[in-house]
């Protein structure tokens, strides 16, 4: 089994990335982060990240896609 979630990058500070879950209930303001607000999980998420380039990778407002997965 895995869920899919979607994220939005709040802010970037020093070594640490906040996100917080997408949340719109209104489908016709924006159909799809409608349906992860119904059907996903909700909360927060902070990484602390030491690799740069990795921490690159993410931009403020941009919006991102986590996939939980059972670690075997």
């Amino acid at each position: 089994m895995a869920v899919r979630a979607k994220v939005r990058c709040n802010a970037k500070t020093g070594t640490e990335v906040h996100f917080t879950t997408v949340y719109e209930p209104d489908a016709s303001k924006h159909a799809e982060n409608a349906s992860f607000t119904k059907a996903t999980p909700w909360g927060d998420i902070k990484m602390g990240i030491d690799n740069p380039a990795a921490m690159a990778q993410f931009e403020v407002n941009k919006e991102y896609y986590v996939d939980f997965t059972p670690a075997s």
